[in-house]
């Protein structure tokens, strides 16, 4: 049995958001990944902030994965909401974006790849980040450079090694 005030704090926590991911194959790219998102708390009144949507942000210098969602640059905590949301990540994965396209590079195994990151919420700005990065170096390490915008203001340029190649296997 459940007791009213518990009920209570089930309706106004109610969450619901739709996601929608793919991962293609176009013509002379190798890999096109896309990751977009909305949701919103239905009533939010009594929400605490450990039950905001928080989103999946790596600030760090070290990347511990490569999650495709990821926002490279944003601050853990200012962005999380509990109301309406709207998030997408947008990846180019190539063999010959730049470097490659260089006659001394060309024999290497490396990857390059284009990031476009995108946050809205109501009680923030827009949010982007744009990205370009070099992986599978040094046993599936990658390097790469990230700026974030807030309302097309540049906000941030910041460098990011990730590690997830050798280590989440």
């Amino acid at each position: 049995r459940v007791d009213r005030r518990q009920r209570q704090m089930c309706i106004r926590d109610r969450f619901i958001s739709f996601a929608v991911k793919q991962e293609l194959a176009i013509r002379l790219i190798d890999r096109f990944t896309y990751h977009i998102e909305a949701g919103t708390f239905l009533q939010s009144n009594s929400t605490f902030f450990a039950d905001y949507k928080n989103f999946n942000a790596q600030p760090l210098l070290f990347l511990n994965n490569d999650l495709g969602n990821s926002f490279k640059l944003l601050d853990n905590y200012r962005f999380n909401t509990n109301s309406r949301y709207f998030e997408a990540h947008f990846r180019v994965e190539d063999n010959r974006i730049l470097l490659k396209r260089l006659p001394f590079l060309s024999s290497l195994g490396i990857s390059e790849s284009l990031n476009l990151n995108y946050l809205i919420t109501e009680q923030s700005v827009n949010y982007t980040e744009i990205g370009y990065s070099i992986d599978r170096i040094f046993f599936g390490m990658k390097v790469g450079v990230y700026a974030a915008f807030e309302e097309d203001e540049f906000n941030a340029l910041r460098i990011r090694i990730g590690l997830g190649g050798f280590l989440n296997r």
